[in-house]
């Protein structure tokens, strides 16, 4: 895949014809910024001869209009004029900087009924919520590394979490520096170190949550000792055993569809996917990011409305977008500035606003200083949107 981003908007396709069409794009833009043209003949003309080729592309002229004494001043046609020709803007990363830096931030979850995004900081012991509304942040310590924040169904101030292997409900009213409550309501890999992980609620309201084995020093996970559990009606089910670090999770629109990656596995994998049961099956690999020269480890996950996959890389810099229904196709990459990528969930009003959690822990001596690493991330501008997150049914 080529891909160019100029002035703000991105060009991509595929093979040597794209290649040769994406170069003689930025040329022109070259010639239309300097010369300026009062007239869209040319530009049509140019659309014509890029449309003739089969590759999808972002629009990318300008109309630069000049008076006397006054220099050409490039100016975007706007978003009403681009989608006459298919265009869109690239994305546009930025660090929110209401949210503190956190140690390691994970489990976004974007709660439509109060406009909020909840994560939390797992080596900082502590639930956060963000309301971009009004610019407003809180946070609670739950006195434990946890892992999971997910409201719970119909009832505004409980949320369930993940206390290290405990399954635990809080009583949170999204504003005080404690949980009013908190309550043991299972509890996975009894008698062993390790610690719950990535966690979320299939359409059902049923949880998924799995886990890790010990990390005696940060980011030197004990391998092969992770489960996969759903909780049900106050019944846990074990899915999978023997993990590495069990992470992302997602599920497609009709629910047929089971996404799970164990990051040591370095791929992303499919299982059918029983709604009435919750069970699993026929698992396959559908993403494997080492094939496509990605480094780094594959987290958090989360799908768009149009059936593609978001998947956060750790120590990787980037989000990747994949299509599950093409074995080992690669859509889009999207840099952001720290490199613990941990995981991604959308939001906002039009769910249109990808969020990304970070982590800034120090692994064999290497230090990731702040703002950068361990922030909090809205990413704009992707030309798609996300599905409602689930709660937990009771």
């Amino acid at each position: 895949m080529t891909t160019r981003n100029v002035c703000g908007y991105r060009f991509t396709g595929t093979g040597t014809s794209a290649r040769s069409v994406l170069g003689l794009v930025s040329g022109a833009h070259v010639v239309l910024v300097c010369f300026g043209f009062r007239k869209w003949r040319m530009i049509k003309r140019l659309l014509a001869l890029i449309r003739s080729y089969s590759f999808y592309f972002s629009t990318v002229f300008y109309n630069t209009k000049s008076s006397a004494g006054r220099p050409l001043v490039p100016r975007p046609i706007t978003s009403k004029v681009a989608p006459w020709f298919g265009g869109e803007m690239a994305p546009k990363v930025e660090r929110i900087n209401i949210i503190p830096i956190v140690e390691l931030g994970e489990g976004p979850h974007w709660d439509v009924r109060s406009q909020s995004l909840y994560f939390v900081d797992i080596f900082g012991k502590s639930v956060h919520k963000y309301i971009p509304s009004s610019g407003q942040h809180y946070k609670a310590s739950v006195g434990k590394h946890v892992s999971v924040i997910v409201p719970v169904e119909n009832d505004p101030q409980r949320f369930v979490i993940g206390l290290e292997r405990d399954i635990s409900l809080i009583t949170w009213d999204g504003v005080s520096q404690k949980p009013e409550k908190i309550e043991k309501i299972a509890e996975v890999d009894v008698g062993t170190e390790n610690r719950m992980n990535d966690g979320k609620c299939d359409p059902k309201g049923r949880l998924f949550v799995g886990t890790m084995g010990p990390e005696p020093v940060n980011g030197q996970v004990t391998p092969d000792m992770g489960v996969l559990y759903s909780f049900e009606k106050n019944k846990l089910t074990k899915h999978l055993s023997k993990l590495g670090i069990s992470n992302g999770l997602a599920w497609s629109a009709d629910s047929k569809k089971f996404y799970y990656t164990d990051t040591f596995t370095y791929r992303v994998d499919q299982f059918d996917y029983d709604i009435e049961t919750g069970s699993i099956s026929n698992r396959t690999t559908i993403f494997t990011p080492k094939k496509h020269g990605i480094e780094g480890f594959p987290d958090g996950m989360t799908i768009d409305a149009d059936g593609n996959l978001w998947l956060a890389i750790f120590n990787g810099y980037k989000v990747v977008k994949f299509d599950p229904r093409k074995p080992e196709t690669l859509l889009e990459v999207v840099k952001i500035p720290a490199k613990q990528v941990t995981s991604v969930a959308w939001g906002g009003p039009e769910l249109d606003i990808l969020y990304v959690t970070s982590a800034k822990f120090t692994v064999k001596g290497v230090e990731l200083p702040p703002p950068d690493h361990g922030a909090t991330y809205k990413v704009t501008g992707l030309g798609t949107r996300g599905l409602p997150m689930n709660s937990l049914v009771l």
